[in-house]
């Protein structure tokens, strides 16, 4: 599949590739150096902190770059949202 990267580049605007935890198996860090973003997601009640704490130190050490984590089964707040904001590079 990686040697058709650019091929599929070429013919799809998004391609997204599910991976194991990059924690678990060393398929998965070989798959971020070819991925533009490396979306890690967590579950709230299912994640442990020593997941979170692999991803934080793969940000430190920079050996996967774009990394975005989403925390995902948040509950809901009672607070209303006033205002939403987003980072741009």
């Amino acid at each position: 599949m990686l040697f058709r990267s650019r091929e599929a580049r070429a013919s799809f605007g998004f391609i997204i590739v599910d991976n194991p935890p990059i924690s678990i198996l060393s398929d998965a860090r070989i798959m971020a150096t070819y991925a533009d973003i490396n979306l890690f997601v967590l579950r709230i009640g299912y994640s442990t902190v020593k997941e979170l704490s692999f991803i934080n130190n793969t940000a430190e050490e920079e050996t996967v770059k774009n990394m975005i984590v989403v925390l995902n089964d948040t509950p809901p707040s009672r607070k209303k949202v006033k205002r939403a904001a987003y980072f741009k590079d």
